[in-house]
């Protein structure tokens, strides 16, 4: 999902046609602005509460690129993996569905709504973090990665825009402010491409590979099988991304190879774009998005571990 960084916008009721006709026969939400342009995710209100929430339709030829057989999967994949997250202990990392609702063809799931904005969007306007201020963000992704991982459920989308931002203290309001009293708090979302065994059923016959391209790991893109390491790869992207601003590999042009990529380019140094990145930070990096995902991280605690640890001897030196 993708946020709008921006809590003071004033919200207008949209003409419910935008939804495409999903939510005309059920009058639970009032369907406000979308999150961005051309999305099915609506920043929404509660009717029975007056409550904010998020409502994600999955409405028949909405979702451009997507089949309504593959639409249909992915509702069914985020269907299951919020049955699964429900039946566990709560996790502070990952986003809930507080409905799930199946009208026929129309199909929509809710979520709370999460004042910060995304990570991509707060990207934009942080700038690359420091390696201290990175800590809070990088240790909330790892452990509802991990909490994930203990449910044998494999993302297989990890990226900035699927990881919003929740401001725990009630009286900071702004992103920027959060991050720097440590009340930020990174919370997991879209699980339409996720895999569990209960899942299978739900992925493409033709092998099509699911994800974001800039973010796939290598064997992803050889078909080969996929687990917990491949959202660690994910992850060690995101954290080149958070640090400097950059993608780790070179691309040329607007029509970037990212299969040649991800199978063959070497990550550029980090500390080209961001002068506090040590050593230690940039062997975590090399080591969190290798090519082999045997010489990967092969638990995403031990990446979290070190990257704290390195950070920690940047600051306590």
């Amino acid at each position: 999902m993708n946020m709008m960084n921006n809590d003071k916008t004033p919200m207008t009721e949209q003409d419910t046609s935008l939804a495409g006709g999903g939510l005309k026969e059920h009058d639970s939400y009032y369907l406000l602005n979308p999150l961005k342009k051309g999305q099915r995710t609506y920043r929404a209100v509660s009717r029975a509460t007056n409550i904010e929430c998020l409502v994600k339709l999955y409405t028949p030829g909405s979702w451009q690129g997507f089949s309504d057989a593959s639409m249909r999967n992915c509702f069914l994949r985020e269907k299951t993996i919020q049955d699964i997250l429900v039946g566990a202990e709560h996790h502070p990392n990952i986003l809930y569905a507080t409905e799930i609702q199946n009208q026929g063809k129309y199909c929509f799931v809710v979520f709370p709504y999460i004042h910060g904005g995304d990570l991509w969007a707060a990207s934009g306007f942080l700038g690359p973090l420091e390696p201290r201020q990175s800590a809070q963000v990088v240790a909330g992704i790892c452990d509802g990665l991990d909490h994930l991982h203990c449910l044998g459920v494999v993302h297989r989308d990890m990226k900035l825009d699927n990881v919003l931002l929740h401001i725990s203290d009630p009286a900071t309001d702004s992103v920027r402010e959060a991050l720097k009293s440590g009340t930020l708090v990174p919370i997991i979302s879209d699980f339409e491409f996720a895999l569990h065994e209960r899942t299978r059923t739900y992925d493409p016959e033709d092998h099509c590979i699911l994800g974001t391209e800039q973010y796939i790991a290598p064997e992803m893109w050889k078909g080969l099988a996929v687990d917990c390491r491949s959202d660690i790869y994910g992850a060690g992207i995101m954290l080149f991304e958070i640090l400097t601003g950059n993608y780790p590999f070179v691309r040329s042009g607007r029509d970037s190879n990212f299969r040649r990529l991800h199978l063959k380019a070497s990550m550029r140094d980090p500390r080209r774009f961001n002068r506090k990145i040590t050593p230690g930070i940039c062997a975590v990096l090399e080591k969190a998005i290798a090519k082999d995902p045997d010489r990967r991280y092969q638990t995403v605690r031990q990446l979290k571990d070190d990257y704290l640890n390195a950070v920690e001897m940047r600051t306590s030196s």
